[in-house]
């Protein structure tokens, strides 16, 4: 593992992985360090549904109704390059299964314009 010298801001992603089946995090994390992903933050997050139904008592039927089991996700996200995204997206899948079903997760990427800071990301040789 080691920094990425010369890596333009315009070869990197930042990509989103939003983990609903929490019990298979560190199998997930695991996978990605087996990957390349040297590093990734992981953050608590929940839907805004999971989060009216809880906090708001007149949205409290809305988990009935929309199907939402109340349980908290995680968010993990990873500057990785670009051409490797699908890669990494692909060890998501084998891990949490069908993205296209409701209840899985899902992953997305945000292009990053400008980054400062060392830049952790696998070598091309490694």
């Amino acid at each position: 593992m080691g920094a990425m010298e010369n890596t333009q801001s315009n070869d990197l992603v930042l990509l989103f992985f939003v983990l609903n089946n929490i019990t298979a995090l560190d199998e997930f994390l695991e996978a990605l360090l087996d990957a390349g992903i040297p590093g990734a933050t992981v953050i608590d997050s929940a839907g805004m549904l999971q989060v009216l139904s809880k906090d708001v008592p007149i949205f409290a039927g809305l988990d009935f109704v929309f199907g939402s089991s109340g349980a908290s996700n995680k968010t993990i996200f990873a500057l990785v390059k670009k051409s490797e995204v699908e890669t990494y997206v692909e060890v998501f899948r084998k891990v949490v299964g069908d993205l296209s079903k409701e209840g899985y997760g899902m992953a997305f990427t945000v292009p990053i314009d400008e980054f400062f800071g060392p830049v952790r990301v696998m070598r091309e040789d490694e």
